[in-house]
């Protein structure tokens, strides 16, 4: 357990998520949205931290999380949060999605990046 709260946001979040940035130019004002799969509220802050220091500061009133209302889903959570958040009326059209799932048995992540229409 401490491998994993001690690495798994730097390893699942910070360094890939850093390459991406690099990559395509992402910039915090274009995500309107921001999907992070947390097996608990543990993650929220050291999640918080790392997207601040990779110069991504999505505001907290642009983060959907469920796991207070339905737990920690697994490998179901990212689908039900897309679809929880897209019944509830607040996604437009135009506006851009990121989506952070990590897996932490083998300390690897996926990151979806997508525009509602």
């Amino acid at each position: 357990m401490r491998l994993l709260n001690d690495n798994i946001v730097r390893a699942t979040l910070g360094e890939p998520l850093a390459a991406i940035i690099e990559r395509r130019g992402l910039k915090a004002a274009d995500i309107d949205w921001f999907l992070p799969h947390l097996s608990s509220q543990y993650f929220v802050e050291p999640v918080s931290q790392c997207l601040e220091a990779l110069g991504l500061p999505i505001p907290r009133e642009r983060w959907f999380s469920n796991l207070a209302s339905k737990g920690n889903t697994g490998s179901a959570s990212p689908y039900i949060m897309l679809d929880e958040l897209f019944r509830s009326g607040r996604v437009k059209p135009g506006q851009k999605l990121l989506m952070f799932v990590p897996e932490s048995g083998r300390f690897s992540s996926g990151f979806i990046y997508m525009e509602a229409v």
